[in-house]
This record gives structure tokens, sequence and C-alpha cells, in this order.
């Protein structure tokens, strides 16, 4: 006989989420994300003065990847 409840005996088994919820929401969030870094990426190279020349050349597109600046800009903002 401690001084804590048998939580064994009060056990509620409401489920706030279900597994679909869950999944929607994860879904949403993760179209959200893209759909706003998207954007960003176009502002980011009009900016840069880069539009054409990075749409035109998949090697330069590929090099965004490792761009710091664009990445930490995309991230903050879409976050």
């Amino acid at each position: 006989m401690g001084h804590y409840p048998d939580m064994g005996l009060h056990q509620n088994n409401d489920q706030v989420w279900g597994p679909w919820a869950t999944i929607g929401l994860g879904l949403l969030v993760a179209v959200t994300f893209i759909t706003v870094q998207i954007p960003i990426l176009m502002g980011y190279l009009i900016v840069d003065d880069a539009l054409m020349e990075t749409i035109q050349s998949p090697e330069r597109m590929a090099l965004m990847e490792k761009n710091g600046t664009f990445l930490s800009l995309a991230t903050i903002v879409a976050g």
C-alpha cells in the first residue's frame, strides 16, 4: 500500500487521434511545407539574378540543395 494510486484501475481508453487522422495531419504538414518552399526558391533565384540560368541547368539546380543561405531561409519561413 503506497501513496500512489493504482494506475491499472483508472485507464481511459478514449483515443484523441486515430491512425488515419495522424497520417492525414502528417500529409497536410508535408504538402504545406513543400508548397511554401517553392515560392521561396523562386524568390531566392530572382533576387540572386539566376532564375533562368538555374532552371535551364540541372547541375546548378542540384547545387541549391547545398546552398546554406537558401536552405536556412526556406526552413525558417516554412517552419
